[in-house]
């Protein structure tokens, strides 16, 4: 009986090993998310090109222009462009093999854009000829533009801050075969891309406000009446220079 009890721990002591394994690959595969190292991000910005396009008819612009105002007012005749632009990759992760094709994917490093693409001014044609109105206009979506710029930089702190936050917990997920490594690979950044764009979309949202604080009616108007006394004075300066010539011909 003895003997019996010797060899049946003897085989079982034979399997140990095999069993350890296998308990420390499970216990390996149900703590992924433990194998979590510290995230390194790569911030990038940049404020875009500023491109001037004083080539386009007036008709073309008015239709394009999203912050039209009711009023006849010639500022209608210009706008700005501009398209904030983010982005998060994942550029480097680690793997770390499981058991029966399981694969941790370990987040290790990704970069995030934030900033500008293709800025850009449009002044109608038209008002090439008219030196006040269009300086006017230049100088007011010149400003839009450094609204937008400031607006960056005021805000981009606080965004990485916020960023940071978001994609600290984000944890390690199981590829469970070779086929689908690269589509887990996708899924991973589309975790990362959906924990940035609330931050995104609420950085564009005050910008826009920005902006539209600046738009005001009120503000277009005092413009237009720059415009007016310029105009004034040059007709004035035009017909006494008319009548003085007129006279001295006499």
């Amino acid at each position: 009986m003895k003997k019996v009890y010797y060899i049946a721990f003897y085989v079982w002591l034979l399997s140990f090993p095999g069993i350890c394994r296998a308990d420390f690959e499970a216990d390996r595969f149900f703590d992924c998310a433990g194998m979590q190292v510290p995230l390194r991000i790569i911030f990038k910005t940049s404020y875009g090109q500023l491109i001037h396009d004083v080539s386009t008819e007036e008709k073309s612009i008015l239709n394009n222009n999203n912050n039209l105002k009711t009023e006849k007012l010639y500022l209608n005749s210009s706008y700005n462009s501009v398209q904030p632009y983010g982005y998060v990759t994942l550029t480097s992760a680690l793997t770390e093999y499981i058991s029966n094709n399981k694969t941790c994917i370990i987040p290790e490093t990704i970069e995030v854009f934030i900033g500008y693409r293709d800025p850009m001014i449009y002044i109608a044609k038209e008002f090439r000829s008219k030196p006040c109105e269009f300086s006017v206009m230049l100088r007011h979506q010149q400003v839009h533009q450094q609204i937008n710029i400031y607006t960056l930089q005021y805000l981009l702190p606080l965004m990485k801050e916020a960023i940071i936050s978001a994609t600290q917990n984000i944890t390690p997920i199981v590829s469970t075969s070779k086929s689908s490594f690269n589509n887990d690979i996708k899924k991973l950044q589309e975790i990362y891309t959906a924990a940035i764009q609330p931050i995104l979309i609420a950085f564009d949202e005050i910008r826009q406000e920005e902006n539209r604080k600046f738009d005001e009616v009120t503000n277009y108007k005092i413009d237009e009446k720059l415009c007016q006394k310029y105009n004034l004075r040059r007709l004035k300066s035009k017909k006494q220079s008319s009548h003085s010539t007129s006279t001295t011909k006499r």
